[in-house]
């Protein structure tokens, strides 16, 4: 990967990436990745807990040891390799953005963390956004590139998106990130508060639903995934209030 030298205005000197030197990965391929790991993840937690309880120990001491297993696993991989088992085998690796580095071992539990919460949804953002970048991505600055373009067609290795709208200063990444968050679980109390008025008390207690309140789970279900994409892409766009993108100033 060609790194160039630069100095920054108190001289000091830092390695930036060459934007053409950088191939991101389709879509499909985090998507392979983040399902091999999403088992390998799923089959951890099952052995490690079974492994755990037949020792005579405190709940916290069994939980802190089923957390270390798996964080030693992806935030772990990541930190001292640059790849999940995931990554390997779909030829993927996670750099910082900016830098190419590997993460440090905080920022890869940081993008475990907000994976695990958001789940596959967090992949979405990789259709938008300019770095191809996983809203769990997003949140610590760093990217997914193919560990070796080479093996891939010209097709497949995918560029740096091109911004349209220069002309517009954006929100830090940070301050994205949080407006996307904090947009997304206002829209899951709105869905749940939505279900809670709208179905039979004996649906939505018990799922006991007839045919009326099938159609009104359908109908909210799909308003709430229209927003959560909704909200990922204008978010990732500088587009939410809060962390609106503003005109440049000259």
């Amino acid at each position: 990967m060609a790194k160039r030298l630069h100095f920054d205005s108190a001289g000091k000197s830092e390695w930036e990436i060459s934007p053409m030197s950088r191939h991101f990965p389709r879509f499909q391929l985090r998507l392979q990745a983040a399902i091999v790991d999403g088992l390998i993840v799923f089959v951890l937690f099952l052995a490690s807990g079974l492994f755990i309880a037949r020792f005579d120990l405190p709940a916290y001491a069994k939980v802190s040891f089923v957390a270390l297993v798996i964080l030693a696993f992806e935030p772990g991989l990541v930190s001292l390799t640059g790849s999940t088992i995931g990554h390997y085998l779909r030829n993927l690796k996670v750099e910082d953005a900016e830098t190419g580095r590997r993460l440090n071992l905080i920022r890869a539990i940081v993008r475990f963390t907000v994976k695990a919460v958001l789940g596959l949804y967090s992949l979405t953002s990789i259709l938008i956004t300019q770095k191809h970048q996983a809203v769990h991505d997003m949140a610590v600055g760093s990217v997914v590139v193919l560990r070796h373009p080479e093996r891939y067609s010209q097709a497949d290795r995918l560029p740096e998106r091109k911004r349209l709208d220069e002309a517009f200063v954006y929100p830090s990444r940070l301050r994205r990130v949080l407006a996307i968050v904090l947009y997304l679980v206002a829209l899951l109390i709105s869905f749940v508060f939505a279900l809670h008025f709208l179905l039979s008390n004996r649906c939505f207690l018990y799922d006991e639903c007839g045919g009326l309140d099938d159609l009104v789970e359908f109908v909210v279900s799909a308003i709430w995934i229209a927003g959560f994409f909704s909200m990922i892409y204008f978010g990732a766009n500088g587009r939410l209030w809060g962390a609106r993108k503003r005109p440049c100033v000259e």
